[in-house]
């Protein structure tokens, strides 16, 4: 997730820019002035998500074709809609925006958008009609990941399930995802939630809460690492169970004395840009945990409104 989305805010950049740039010769262009929006930079992933988008407007095609500038706000609505505001007094060419709210949001897009201002949101993305969306299929794979648990668990035991950040869009769908498919299963219970907030720290914090008063687990669903659920399995003594995130099955592997993987292999699913209410649910999903993923690309020149589509491996 965290390499593959963040991919996508320097992608979401060049997508733009192909949106904007005349036929007219580069040269004779002003760089286009393009912001960033970000609620949230308290893990890993939002600070590469940062570094990526910098480094990508130095680099060709975008080198002295961007002015990027970066607004990281606190982690509230109101902040980054106040920031917004401000945003769109600048009168920018676009405006590039990780969301706190699906919804909240919208007023100040739908704003930006009628000042002819260019909206890209990614990861965590609104609902205006008016902005572009880079997203994955959020409810494909937690559907996937805790069908795989409930299969390692025998259908029964007791579960922790991470709430990831609180707020974010992204997060309601991972838990929404969980939650359905274990009601399917009667004799598992969801014994307790914690916030992982995509870092380690929190993430090892809410599981070491959850394992003082529950003397019983059998797997945790983590929205993050993982690595914080194990670090607080060990420093309770407790044994390794099944837990989701594809990127620990190798150290879990080794932790094991039998050597077997008990962490899903699958991650993120496909990702996909689009416009509108039909650019939901369009997701090319990856083939197999090592297979390749594709973003279809859907961004397009204003006016006229045309959907051309291209795969780009990430």
């Amino acid at each position: 997730m965290k390499r593959t989305a963040a991919a996508l805010a320097a992608l979401s950049a060049i997508a733009l820019t192909s949106a904007l740039v005349p036929q007219a010769k580069a040269e004779e262009k002003k760089p286009y002035k393009i912001y960033l929006s970000n609620n949230f930079v308290g893990n890993d992933w939002r600070q590469q998500m940062l570094r990526i988008a910098d480094t990508a407007v130095k680099k060709a095609p975008l080198a002295g074709r961007v002015d990027l500038k970066v607004e990281n706000v606190e982690t509230t609505t109101q902040a980054q809609i106040n920031s917004l505001n401000n945003i769109i007094r600048t009168k920018p060419d676009a405006i590039l925006i990780d969301v706190g709210s699906p919804t909240a949001l919208n007023p100040t897009i739908e704003k930006a958008c009628a000042a002819g201002i260019l909206v890209i949101t990614f990861d965590q993305v609104a609902t205006a009609d008016c902005a572009y969306k880079v997203e994955s299929d959020w409810s494909m794979l937690p559907a996937v990941q805790a069908e795989w648990i409930a299969e390692k668990i025998g259908g029964k035991g007791k579960v922790f399930v991470d709430r990831g950040l609180a707020g974010a869009p992204i997060s309601e769908q991972l838990q929404s995802g969980f939650e359905k498919v274990l009601k399917n299963y009667p004799g598992i219970e969801i014994v307790g939630y914690f916030n992982g907030n995509y870092a380690l720290g929190p993430e090892q914090e809410g599981v070491a809460s959850l394992l003082a008063a529950h003397p019983q687990v059998d797997a945790i669903l983590t929205q993050g690492y993982g690595s914080g659920a194990i670090k607080a399995l060990q420093d309770a003594g407790r044994p390794l169970v099944p837990g989701r995130r594809r990127r620990l099955q190798h150290r879990l592997a080794r932790l094991r004395p039998d050597g077997r993987r008990p962490v899903h292999p699958r991650d993120q699913p496909g990702l996909s840009l689009g416009r509108g209410p039909e650019a939901r649910g369009r997701h090319p999903r990856r083939q197999g945990g090592q297979g390749e993923a594709r973003l279809r690309l859907r961004a397009v020149p204003r006016p006229p409104i045309r959907s051309p589509r291209s795969s780009i491996p990430t």
